[in-house]
C-alpha cells in the first residue's frame, strides 16, 4: 500500500508580495534542487530511506541543495540563484503521489518550462489549484495526461499572468 502524504499549504506574505507554499508531512519529504544540472531543475519526492546532501549526487546530477521545509520554496536557494528565479524544469516522483492539496505550489517559478509527473502530484485526493502556475511566465503548455481533477473545487487564479 501506498504511503499516503497530507500536505497543509498556507497563504502567507511574502517578500515578492504573493503567497507562498508551506508543507507540513511526515519525514521523508524531499525538494532537491539540482541547479548546475543541464537544466536547472526541482525534484519533488518522499523518501524514508535515503539521505541526500549538498554536493552528493540525484539521478547522477550533483545536488545543489535539499529542503524538506518547502515553505517559500521559489525564495530558496544561493544568494543570486533562487530557485524562483532560475528552475526551469520541475519532476515530481512517483512517490509523491496522493497529495491532498497543491495550490501555490509553482508559484513564482518565473522561468519555469517544464513539469514532468504532475500526474502524481494532482490526485483524486486534490481539491484546490489556486494559484498553483500564477506568475509562471516561461510556462507555455502543461500535459495533463492522467491528471485527475475530479474533486477540484478551487482552480482561483490557477493560470494567472
Amino acid at each position: 500500500m501506498k504511503k499516503r502524504l497530507f500536505l497543509t499549504m498556507m497563504l502567507l506574505s511574502s517578500f515578492l508580495g504573493g503567497s507562498t507554499l508551506t508543507i507540513n508531512a511526515a519525514a521523508g519529504l524531499k525538494a532537491i534542487w539540482c541547479r548546475t544540472a543541464p537544466t536547472p531543475t526541482l525534484y519533488i519526492l518522499y523518501d524514508d530511506n535515503e539521505s541526500y546532501s549538498a554536493g552528493g549526487t540525484y539521478d547522477g546530477i550533483t545536488i545543489t541543495a535539499v529542503y524538506t521545509d518547502l515553505g517559500s520554496l521559489y525564495n530558496k536557494g544561493e544568494s543570486g540563484y533562487t530557485i524562483g528565479s532560475t528552475c526551469k524544469k520541475v519532476v515530481i516522483d512517483e512517490s509523491f503521489q496522493n497529495s491532498e492539496r497543491t495550490y501555490n505550489s509553482f508559484m513564482n517559478l518565473e522561468k519555469l518550462t517544464s513539469i514532468t509527473g504532475l500526474q502524481y502530484m494532482i490526485t483524486g485526493y486534490t481539491t484546490s489549484m489556486n494559484n498553483m502556475f500564477s506568475n509562471c511566465k516561461a510556462l507555455t503548455s502543461i500535459d495533463l495526461t492522467g491528471v485527475n481533477t475530479s474533486n477540484v473545487t478551487d482552480m482561483t487564479s490557477a493560470f494567472y499572468n
